[in-house]
């Protein structure tokens, strides 16, 4: 196929993803995938970060920080949106499925290789290769005299417009 038609095509697979709010079940893992630490190795604004085992491979489980029972209730069905959902879910649930898609297909050697969606530790986990060497954000710490804007132009080079 035609590289115009491709980009296309994924364009309009990732806007009907957000459109509906649901993922395909290519990009779910749904077994073969257990967590090793007990405590979240990382942390952020929104998640927290799991180490864990997936198919004899170490991998990093990213999951959506969930407060309540309800809270993980509702967030499972963004994955697997088999009952009604508030808009407000809907609205998570489009973002999520729209970002799945995009990093499902990017692919590149300095990017960490994205395995899929999973609904353990919590119901919105993106499951990702291990980085021994840490994130970006380490990178830089450990670097400061990289430049920040060639790796910005670099990300955007890889990433196109999507």
């Amino acid at each position: 196929m035609a590289p115009q038609y491709d980009a296309r095509i994924f364009r309009e697979f990732r806007q009907l993803c957000g459109l509906v709010g649901s993922l395909p079940a290519s990009h779910i893992i749904s077994e073969n995938l257990i967590r090793t630490s007990e405590e979240p190795v990382a942390s952020g604004g929104y998640g927290d970060v799991w180490e864990g085992i997936y198919n004899d491979k170490r991998v990093a489980i990213k999951a959506l920080r969930v407060y309540r029972d309800d809270d993980v209730r509702k967030a499972s069905k963004v994955i697997h949106p088999m009952f009604p959902i508030s808009d407000q879910q809907l609205t998570i649930a489009k973002v999520f499925c729209r970002e799945v898609v995009m990093r499902r297909r990017v692919s590149h050697p300095n990017i960490v290789p994205f395995l899929g969606v999973s609904e353990a530790p919590a119901p919105l986990s993106m499951v990702s290769e291990w980085m021994p060497n840490g994130n970006i954000r380490g990178y830089i710490t450990k670097n400061p005299e990289t430049s920040r804007l060639q790796l910005v132009c670099w990300l955007e080079s890889v990433l196109g417009s999507s």
